[in-house]
């Protein structure tokens, strides 16, 4: 049976160019459903503390690599707004440079 997300979800510009670079339909299929799982639970996703804190990840592996999503959650619009998405190499202090960069950091 297919679940209707509880959430809508809104994208970073970073993450807009991602998903366009991405050539591999495997990856990006994956990508897709670490999303819906976002949009469907949004809470059951890693929670980040200390200067990430607010962020949730969720992690997959893919043909030998780890890929990560990070995303934030606004309950008020009931929107899952993705902030970085990419490769886990250097993965955390991308985000920590964005979040700062973009003054996302509460």
């Amino acid at each position: 049976m297919l679940e209707i997300p509880a959430y809508s979800a809104a994208y970073s510009p970073v993450v807009q160019r991602y998903f366009k670079k991405v050539r591999d339909r495997g990856l990006k299929a994956e990508f897709m459903k670490a999303r819906n799982d976002a949009l469907l639970h949004p809470t059951s996703g890693s929670v980040k503390s200390a200067d990430l804190a607010g962020v949730y990840t969720r992690s997959f592996c893919y043909a030998g690599t780890q890929f990560r999503i990070a995303y934030r959650i606004f309950d008020s619009e009931r929107t899952v707004y993705f902030i970085l998405a990419g490769p886990r190499e250097c993965f955390y202090s991308d985000l920590k440079r964005y979040l700062k960069e973009s003054k996302l950091l509460s």
